[in-house]
């Protein structure tokens, strides 16, 4: 990279705690407008770890509807 950065610099660990640290309610777009739309900047720094960085990104699970539960 041409500012010198690799998987131990300062940036790279920042991505990486903010990327461990997003919200699930940021790391999946769903089909109405949610926090995902507001925020991709999430998505796009997971995306980015790996082929900037070297850094293997947390698996994000898909989130999981609850279903509803009987009175």
């Amino acid at each position: 990279l041409q500012q010198g950065w690799n998987y131990k610099s300062p940036v790279a660990l920042l991505m990486d705690a903010l990327v461990r640290a997003s919200p699930p309610a940021v790391r999946f777009e769903m089909k109405t407008k949610t926090a995902a739309d507001k925020f991709p900047e999430f998505r796009a720094w997971h995306a980015m770890l790996k082929p900037v960085f070297g850094i293997e990104p947390v698996e994000w699970e898909a989130p999981v509807e609850a279903q509803p539960k009987l009175l």
